[in-house]
């Protein structure tokens, strides 16, 4: 479990997905990143922060613009397919969200220049924003979602301490 502020948990395994690393990437425990894998086709980047503080969004259309902002800063032929309304239920409880699709080139796994796909999914937990960007070749689209999306439901990243009396 990641502490600082949410407790995290970060299970080795998340259906076919494996943990890949962990950091904290502020010193005061305000900034988390971590990765999960579906063997060489999916790749999963994870960020936790908390919401309005140096630089991120206040609410979901703030934080995901920011996180657009990057992914186009990144790659410029990046080209936004969709955007949408998601949700996610952590804790039995919906959490709203958004959700951007894309296609880009990445280098992923041993591909230095892949034809890919790209999910941006931001979510909003309390005080704290979670942001997923999935990477998978598009040629491979259809699969990748239906795993992608079984990862979402999988991974329960809030956990409430249940008091048992």
């Amino acid at each position: 479990m990641l502490v600082g502020g949410p407790n995290f948990v970060l299970p080795s395994r998340v259906g076919l997905f494996h943990r890949e690393n962990a950091q904290l990437v502020d010193k005061h425990g305000y900034d988390f990143a971590f990765s999960y894998n579906l063997d060489d086709w999916i790749k999963c980047e994870i960020a936790a922060h908390p919401a309005g503080t140096r630089g991120y969004g206040t609410d979901l259309n703030s934080e995901l613009q920011l996180q657009q902002n990057a992914i186009s800063r990144a790659n410029r032929q990046v080209k936004l397919i969709s955007r949408e309304s998601t949700a996610v239920t952590q804790d039995d409880r919906a959490i709203a969200g958004l959700r951007a699709t894309y296609s880009l080139h990445y280098p992923m796994f041993a591909n230095p220049n892949l034809d890919c796909g790209l999910q941006l999914c931001v979510f909003r937990g309390g005080s704290w924003f979670v942001v997923y960007r999935f990477f998978y070749p598009r040629s491979k689209s259809s699969v990748a979602g239906k795993q992608i999306a079984n990862f979402i439901a999988g991974w329960q990243w809030r956990q409430i301490p249940k008091h048992i009396p």
